[in-house]
């Protein structure tokens, strides 16, 4: 095997020990036969590299909420960071952010310090949105 050959399988080689780390540090991972095309979500990768391909799932890019979100934030409940024992109810919102009670917060705001209650998963999330 000449040295290029090798360099290339060390390369290779590589990039797969980086995705079997990244699993064990938490991120999903999405895997395929070799001879398919389509990825899917892999919960417990079993790594057969000879057989099977792996990559480190790409997590969607999440912006903050703007105001084509306003309506859908209305009646919301969010609370601060760090403050689990403070609630506040979205009463109105417009282009530029939301209104509580006695106060106003911009969209960037609310995506940097709040919590947006989930009725569905039933848990606060971050504030924002899938890009």
């Amino acid at each position: 095997m000449d040295k290029e050959n090798r360099i290339a399988e060390l390369e290779e080689r590589k990039k797969q020990i980086d995705v079997e780390i990244a699993f064990h540090k938490g991120f999903r991972i999405e895997g395929k036969a070799k001879n398919w095309d389509v990825w899917s979500d892999i919960n417990n990768p079993e790594f057969k590299w000879v057989t099977c391909d792996y990559r480190i799932k790409e997590e969607p890019k999440r912006i903050p909420f703007d105001g084509s979100d306003a309506f859908n934030l209305v009646g919301k409940k969010f609370m601060l960071i760090g403050n689990d024992s403070v609630f506040k109810i979205a009463l109105d919102a417009d282009k530029n952010g939301i209104f509580f009670r006695n106060s106003f917060v911009t969209y960037e705001e609310l995506s940097r310090l709040y919590l947006v209650f989930n009725k569905l998963s039933d848990k606060f999330e971050p504030c924002n949105k899938v890009a």
